[in-house]
């Protein structure tokens, strides 16, 4: 457990420093990210009008005009 975060953060902040930046392994891991972000189904290549059907029902639905009553409340 960590008693003394402030002495937690120097030392993450001196570790951040002292290590070289190395593009080529950042890359990899962005992109092995990526894949298991596909493979679980959160990120990827999906066709634009996936799903178009019933987002557009679902709009008409929301937008139902209702008539007015002898009140004038359009409820």
């Amino acid at each position: 457990m960590i008693t003394n975060a402030a002495l937690w953060k120097t030392w993450e902040d001196e570790l951040a420093r002292r290590m070289p930046v190395d593009f080529a392994r950042n890359l990899k891991r962005m992109e092995a990210l990526y894949e298991h972000a596909v493979l679980l189904g959160g990120w990827g290549v999906r066709a634009p009008l996936d799903g178009l059907e019933s987002r557009l029902e679902l709009a008409r639905i929301l937008n139902v005009r209702r008539s007015l009553g002898k009140t004038g409340a359009g409820i």
